[in-house]
């Protein structure tokens, strides 16, 4: 396997691994918004 071959795909995993972090801290802000809106139309 060449080596720009093996460095496109750590390339590629690295990608998906951020994006997945990404993922992650929308579902945590869609919470956070969810809650902020709830807590504000109570008052």
């Amino acid at each position: 396997m060449s080596e720009i071959a093996k460095d496109q795909i750590y390339e590629q995993l690295d990608n998906i691994a951020s994006t997945k972090e990404y993922l992650k801290l929308a579902e945590l802000a869609k919470f956070e918004l969810k809650d902020l809106i709830e807590s504000f139309l109570k008052r």
